[in-house]
């Protein structure tokens, strides 16, 4: 109970000091939300790019779980693929959010980055191979790697 407490205060500690390093860079760099009274009706200037702040903070403390021994490590090891994967794919839908914040991406080119972070994880094992509605079981066969795309897109 103690390293859960420890890891959840480091996690919240850690993405508290990187939002703020983050928020600094991202004014510094001009990656901001900038009023244009029209839509964005706030006052001034707003810092983008809070999703790099989480996904630093998630995945170095992934990593100290990997690293730092406690009673979890060995699960964590035997399912390091699913870790990986999620992480890549996490990656890749955060620079997309970057990209998009920076270039104002169209649809299209959001859908094909959000389709390269689900080819990552359905690569790295996540299938959804059978689900349950109602007591009423429906094991997806073939369509279990297309249903899955389609239900993470």
């Amino acid at each position: 109970m103690t390293s859960l407490i420890v890891f959840t205060l480091a996690a919240f500690l850690l993405g508290a000091l990187l939002t703020y390093f983050v928020r600094q860079t991202a004014l510094r760099l001009g990656i901001v939300d900038a009023p244009d009274g029209v839509r964005k009706l706030h006052n001034h200037a707003i810092p983008l790019g809070g999703g790099v702040a989480i996904y630093l903070a998630f995945t170095l403390m992934m990593l100290s779980l990997f690293l730092w021994p406690n009673r979890w490590r060995s699960e964590f090891l035997a399912d390091w693929s699913y870790y990986a994967g999620f992480l890549i794919s996490a990656g890749i839908i955060c620079v997309l959010g970057l990209i998009d914040d920076r270039i104002n991406l169209r649809g299209r080119q959001k859908l094909m980055g959000q389709f390269a972070a689900v080819t990552v994880l359905i690569a790295s094992g996540l299938v959804i191979r059978k689900f349950t509605i109602f007591e009423w079981g429906f094991d997806l066969g073939l369509l279990a790697v297309p249903f899955t795309a389609f239900w993470m897109l």
